[in-house]
Protein backbone atom coordinates (compact mmCIF):
# COMPACT_ATOMS: atom_id res chain seq x y z
CA UNK A 1 0.00 0.00 0.00
CA UNK A 2 1.41 3.38 -0.93
CA UNK A 3 1.86 5.90 1.83
CA UNK A 4 -0.64 8.75 1.62
CA UNK A 5 -0.64 12.20 3.16
CA UNK A 6 -2.59 15.43 3.04
CA UNK A 7 -2.53 18.95 4.45
CA UNK A 8 -4.33 22.26 4.50
CA UNK A 9 -2.90 25.29 2.72
CA UNK A 10 -3.51 28.92 1.88
CA UNK A 11 -2.24 30.86 -1.16
CA UNK A 12 -2.21 34.59 -1.83
CA UNK A 13 -1.42 35.74 -5.38
CA UNK A 14 -1.07 39.33 -6.56
CA UNK A 15 -0.84 40.06 -10.29
CA UNK A 16 -0.33 43.13 -12.42
CA UNK A 17 -1.93 42.56 -15.81
CA UNK A 18 -1.37 44.86 -18.77
CA UNK A 19 -2.34 44.52 -22.41
CA UNK A 20 0.97 46.16 -23.23
CA UNK A 21 2.77 42.90 -22.33
CA UNK A 22 1.98 41.40 -25.73
CA UNK A 23 4.62 38.69 -25.45
CA UNK A 24 3.13 37.49 -22.21
CA UNK A 25 -0.63 37.95 -22.56
CA UNK A 26 -2.99 37.66 -25.53
CA UNK A 27 -6.38 39.25 -24.86
CA UNK A 28 -9.24 37.71 -26.81
CA UNK A 29 -11.96 40.36 -26.83
CA UNK A 30 -15.50 39.46 -27.87
CA UNK A 31 -16.84 42.11 -30.23
CA UNK A 32 -20.32 41.61 -28.76
CA UNK A 33 -19.20 42.32 -25.20
CA UNK A 34 -21.38 44.92 -23.55
CA UNK A 35 -19.85 48.29 -22.75
CA UNK A 36 -21.61 48.04 -19.40
CA UNK A 37 -19.64 44.92 -18.51
CA UNK A 38 -16.09 45.80 -19.41
CA UNK A 39 -14.74 43.16 -17.04
CA UNK A 40 -16.28 40.47 -19.23
CA UNK A 41 -14.05 41.57 -22.12
CA UNK A 42 -10.89 42.24 -20.09
CA UNK A 43 -11.20 38.79 -18.50
CA UNK A 44 -11.02 36.94 -21.82
CA UNK A 45 -7.42 36.07 -22.55
CA UNK A 46 -4.70 33.48 -23.00
CA UNK A 47 -1.51 34.13 -21.01
CA UNK A 48 1.94 32.54 -21.11
CA UNK A 49 4.44 33.06 -18.31
CA UNK A 50 7.96 32.20 -17.20
CA UNK A 51 9.10 32.38 -13.59
CA UNK A 52 11.44 31.15 -10.88
CA UNK A 53 10.02 29.03 -8.04
CA UNK A 54 11.57 28.49 -4.63
CA UNK A 55 10.93 24.93 -3.43
CA UNK A 56 11.45 24.14 0.22
CA UNK A 57 10.19 21.43 2.54
CA UNK A 58 11.17 19.78 5.81
CA UNK A 59 10.08 16.41 7.20
CA UNK A 60 9.70 16.51 10.96
CA UNK A 61 11.04 13.68 13.13
CA UNK A 62 7.97 12.72 15.16
CA UNK A 63 9.72 9.85 16.97
CA UNK A 64 12.68 11.78 18.41
CA UNK A 65 15.36 9.83 16.54
CA UNK A 66 17.44 12.86 15.40
CA UNK A 67 19.20 15.58 17.37
CA UNK A 68 17.86 18.47 15.26
CA UNK A 69 14.24 17.34 15.23
CA UNK A 70 13.86 16.70 11.50
CA UNK A 71 14.52 13.75 9.19
CA UNK A 72 15.35 15.70 6.04
CA UNK A 73 14.98 19.01 4.30
CA UNK A 74 15.30 20.07 0.69
CA UNK A 75 15.63 23.54 -0.85
CA UNK A 76 16.32 24.90 -4.30
CA UNK A 77 15.26 27.32 -7.03
CA UNK A 78 13.54 25.97 -10.13
CA UNK A 79 12.48 27.48 -13.44
CA UNK A 80 8.86 27.17 -14.56
CA UNK A 81 6.65 27.95 -17.52
CA UNK A 82 2.89 28.31 -17.54
CA UNK A 83 -0.12 28.67 -19.80
CA UNK A 84 -3.48 30.03 -18.66
CA UNK A 85 -6.88 30.62 -20.22
CA UNK A 86 -9.55 32.81 -18.61
CA UNK A 87 -13.02 33.45 -19.97
CA UNK A 88 -15.75 35.50 -18.30
CA UNK A 89 -19.24 35.29 -19.81
CA UNK A 90 -21.70 38.15 -20.13
CA UNK A 91 -23.65 36.38 -17.36
CA UNK A 92 -20.55 36.94 -15.13
CA UNK A 93 -19.71 33.25 -14.83
CA UNK A 94 -15.91 32.94 -14.95
CA UNK A 95 -13.76 29.99 -16.00
CA UNK A 96 -9.99 29.51 -15.64
CA UNK A 97 -7.76 26.70 -16.93
CA UNK A 98 -4.07 26.71 -16.07
CA UNK A 99 -1.09 24.41 -16.43
CA UNK A 100 2.42 24.91 -15.04
CA UNK A 101 5.62 22.90 -15.50
CA UNK A 102 8.76 23.40 -13.43
CA UNK A 103 12.10 21.68 -13.13
CA UNK A 104 15.43 22.12 -11.42
CA UNK A 105 17.70 20.75 -8.67
CA UNK A 106 17.26 20.89 -4.91
CA UNK A 107 19.80 20.17 -2.17
CA UNK A 108 18.83 17.23 0.05
CA UNK A 109 20.13 17.25 3.63
CA UNK A 110 18.93 14.51 5.94
CA UNK A 111 19.08 10.77 6.47
CA UNK A 112 18.56 7.44 4.76
CA UNK A 113 16.60 4.81 6.64
CA UNK A 114 17.69 1.16 6.51
CA UNK A 115 15.33 -1.80 6.75
CA UNK A 116 16.02 -2.16 10.49
CA UNK A 117 15.02 1.48 11.09
CA UNK A 118 18.55 2.87 11.59
CA UNK A 119 19.33 6.29 10.12
CA UNK A 120 22.44 7.25 8.13
CA UNK A 121 23.26 10.95 7.50
CA UNK A 122 23.02 11.74 3.81
CA UNK A 123 23.40 14.75 1.50
CA UNK A 124 22.76 14.85 -2.24
CA UNK A 125 21.50 16.96 -5.11
CA UNK A 126 18.03 15.94 -6.28
CA UNK A 127 16.52 16.55 -9.71
CA UNK A 128 12.86 17.55 -9.81
CA UNK A 129 10.13 17.70 -12.44
CA UNK A 130 6.68 18.96 -11.43
CA UNK A 131 3.44 19.49 -13.34
CA UNK A 132 0.33 21.25 -12.08
CA UNK A 133 -3.12 21.44 -13.69
CA UNK A 134 -5.93 23.55 -12.26
CA UNK A 135 -9.47 24.64 -13.11
CA UNK A 136 -11.37 27.53 -11.51
CA UNK A 137 -15.08 28.27 -11.54
CA UNK A 138 -16.41 31.55 -10.20
CA UNK A 139 -19.19 34.10 -10.38
CA UNK A 140 -18.18 37.75 -10.66
CA UNK A 141 -19.83 40.62 -8.78
CA UNK A 142 -19.36 44.14 -10.18
CA UNK A 143 -21.23 47.41 -10.63
CA UNK A 144 -23.46 45.79 -13.24
CA UNK A 145 -25.03 43.11 -11.01
CA UNK A 146 -24.10 44.41 -7.54
CA UNK A 147 -24.36 48.25 -7.63
CA UNK A 148 -22.77 48.82 -4.20
CA UNK A 149 -19.47 47.68 -5.77
CA UNK A 150 -17.57 50.64 -7.33
CA UNK A 151 -17.52 50.71 -11.12
CA UNK A 152 -13.78 49.99 -11.33
CA UNK A 153 -13.86 46.94 -9.06
CA UNK A 154 -14.90 43.31 -9.41
CA UNK A 155 -15.07 40.59 -6.75
CA UNK A 156 -15.22 36.90 -7.75
CA UNK A 157 -15.72 33.99 -5.31
CA UNK A 158 -13.86 30.96 -6.66
CA UNK A 159 -13.78 27.18 -6.45
CA UNK A 160 -10.60 25.45 -7.63
CA UNK A 161 -9.64 21.85 -8.39
CA UNK A 162 -5.95 21.06 -8.92
CA UNK A 163 -3.95 17.99 -9.89
CA UNK A 164 -0.23 17.70 -9.06
CA UNK A 165 2.54 15.45 -10.39
CA UNK A 166 6.02 15.54 -8.81
CA UNK A 167 8.96 13.35 -9.79
CA UNK A 168 12.11 13.34 -7.64
CA UNK A 169 15.25 11.99 -9.31
CA UNK A 170 17.45 10.79 -6.46
CA UNK A 171 20.94 9.36 -6.78
CA UNK A 172 19.75 5.79 -6.11
CA UNK A 173 16.25 5.79 -7.64
CA UNK A 174 13.26 7.87 -8.68
CA UNK A 175 10.03 8.42 -6.80
CA UNK A 176 6.82 9.96 -8.06
CA UNK A 177 4.03 11.68 -6.14
CA UNK A 178 0.53 12.19 -7.53
CA UNK A 179 -2.09 14.09 -5.59
CA UNK A 180 -4.94 16.53 -5.92
CA UNK A 181 -6.18 19.52 -3.98
CA UNK A 182 -9.40 21.47 -3.72
CA UNK A 183 -9.83 25.02 -2.49
CA UNK A 184 -12.13 28.02 -2.31
CA UNK A 185 -11.33 31.68 -2.25
CA UNK A 186 -11.77 35.16 -3.61
CA UNK A 187 -10.36 37.17 -6.51
CA UNK A 188 -10.45 40.97 -6.30
CA UNK A 189 -9.76 43.09 -9.38
CA UNK A 190 -9.25 46.80 -9.88
CA UNK A 191 -9.45 48.13 -13.43
CA UNK A 192 -7.39 51.29 -13.08
CA UNK A 193 -7.32 51.86 -16.84
CA UNK A 194 -8.56 49.84 -19.85
CA UNK A 195 -4.98 48.61 -20.40
CA UNK A 196 -4.03 48.07 -16.75
CA UNK A 197 -5.55 45.84 -14.05
CA UNK A 198 -4.45 44.99 -10.52
CA UNK A 199 -5.58 41.59 -9.24
CA UNK A 200 -5.25 39.84 -5.87
CA UNK A 201 -6.36 36.26 -5.28
CA UNK A 202 -6.58 34.27 -2.05
CA UNK A 203 -7.28 30.54 -1.94
CA UNK A 204 -7.53 28.25 1.06
CA UNK A 205 -8.01 24.51 0.79
CA UNK A 206 -6.80 21.02 1.47
CA UNK A 207 -4.34 18.70 -0.22
CA UNK A 208 -5.77 15.25 -0.83
CA UNK A 209 -3.85 12.08 0.12
CA UNK A 210 -0.91 11.45 -2.20
CA UNK A 211 0.09 8.24 -3.92
CA UNK A 212 3.84 7.54 -3.83
CA UNK A 213 5.46 5.36 -6.50
CA UNK A 214 8.99 3.94 -6.14
CA UNK A 215 10.78 1.27 -8.23
CA UNK A 216 10.25 -2.42 -7.49
CA UNK A 217 14.00 -3.05 -7.77
CA UNK A 218 15.15 -1.19 -4.63
CA UNK A 219 17.77 -3.08 -2.64
CA UNK A 220 18.66 -2.86 1.04
CA UNK A 221 21.39 -0.33 0.19
CA UNK A 222 18.95 1.79 -1.79
CA UNK A 223 16.35 2.38 0.89
CA UNK A 224 14.30 5.56 0.26
CA UNK A 225 13.69 8.28 2.84
CA UNK A 226 10.86 7.45 5.28
CA UNK A 227 8.04 9.06 3.25
CA UNK A 228 8.43 6.69 0.29
CA UNK A 229 7.80 3.27 1.80
CA UNK A 230 6.01 1.14 -0.79
CA UNK A 231 6.26 -0.10 -4.31
CA UNK A 232 2.71 0.18 -5.58
CA UNK A 233 -0.16 2.69 -5.46
CA UNK A 234 -3.37 2.06 -3.62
Amino acid sequence: MAQRWGSAFGVLTVCLLSRGLAAQTLNVVDATASANNRYASTNRYIAASVSLTQQSYREIDQQGRTSNGWLNQETGTQSSIGLALRWQLESNLSFDLETTAQSGPTEYDGYLQAGNGSLTPYKARTGNVALRYSANLGYAFNAQNAPPIPVDWQVTPLLQLTRHYWQRNLAQYEETYRFGSHSAGLRIEWLAKPEFRLEAQFLSGKTQPASVYVPDSLTATQTPPPLATSNSPT
